[in-house]
């Protein structure tokens, strides 16, 4: 990436924004620090929040990240409306795996917890009744944030992105 990231360097860029998949943000980070690239990061969804501070080493300092409420978890205040639920999702999942999940599995699970209420509110039912119910959903509360579903929306969450930055080694949210 240092190629890219020397031309985009020449730009002399306010900010450098970054989305994409493990390792590739990263490597990003790496060498634009290698590079002595002073633009501020951010970071648009991290896998895992840890595994990113993990990858980037100290490289990763300083850099803004914008992900779910699931990958910085343990910046959340504990008043937080859904802290209780996502506690106890992060415990089981570390316990069966030995380690935390990624926000995907936040997501795979919020999925499978909608359908499986579709499924119970539908008598077990398929297609067409199960879409119709999925897409009337209002404020349910998953792990990830909370889902409001209608004909034209299928995704249902925006509202669960955090602002935090990578400071010693760790998360600190942005207010």
């Amino acid at each position: 990436m240092t190629g890219q990231l020397s031309k985009i360097n020449e730009a002399n860029p306010d900010a450098i924004i970054v989305f994409g998949a493990s390792p590739g943000p990263e490597i990003i980070n790496k060498n634009a620090r290698q590079l002595g690239i002073k633009a501020p990061l951010y970071i648009f969804r991290p896998d895992s929040v840890k595994k990113y501070i993990e990858l980037a080493g100290p490289a990763a300092e300083g850099a803004t990240l914008i992900t779910d409420k699931l990958s910085v978890f343990e910046a959340i205040p504990n008043g937080d409306y859904q802290y209780k639920q996502r506690r106890a999702y992060l415990a089981a999942y570390k316990d069966a795996y030995g380690n935390y999940p990624s926000s995907a599995g936040g997501y795979v699970y919020d999925s499978f917890l909608i359908i499986t209420e579709a499924l119970k509110a539908t008598g077990g039912a398929a297609g067409e009744k199960v879409r119709d119910y999925v897409e009337h959903i209002t404020d349910f509360a998953g792990i990830i944030g909370t889902y409001t579903m209608s004909p034209k929306d299928h995704n249902g969450v925006f509202s669960v992105y955090e602002t935090a930055v990578v400071k010693g080694g760790t998360v600190v949210l942005v207010k």
